[in-house]
């Protein structure tokens, strides 16, 4: 039996996935609204492989849309999951 353990600060949510061998693709994420510090990174741990450009496509929509109604994304990076069909993920 493995145990992990993990330490983070100043995290604002939280979500664990793992699988072995996720693949993982990593990109800039560019959204007009974003604060001047930059473009925010963002990984995806896409299951579908070569839908990554949708995702981050999808990911800088949503940050355009946030900055239009809320003001600009306060956080530094971004991270999205992808799950793989019928794997009991849920929101």
């Amino acid at each position: 039996m493995a145990v992990h353990r993990y330490h983070g600060e100043d995290i604002h949510d939280f979500a664990w996935v793992t699988k072995p061998g996720f693949p993982r693709a990593d990109a800039r994420v560019r959204a007009p609204p974003l604060p001047a510090r930059g473009d925010a990174p963002a990984v995806a741990a896409v299951d579908h492989a070569g839908q990554e450009d949708r995702h981050f496509d999808a990911a800088a929509a949503t940050l355009i849309n946030y900055g239009e109604w809320f003001g600009a994304y306060p956080y530094d990076n971004v991270t999205i999951v992808d799950p793989a069909f019928q794997s009991g993920a849920a929101a």
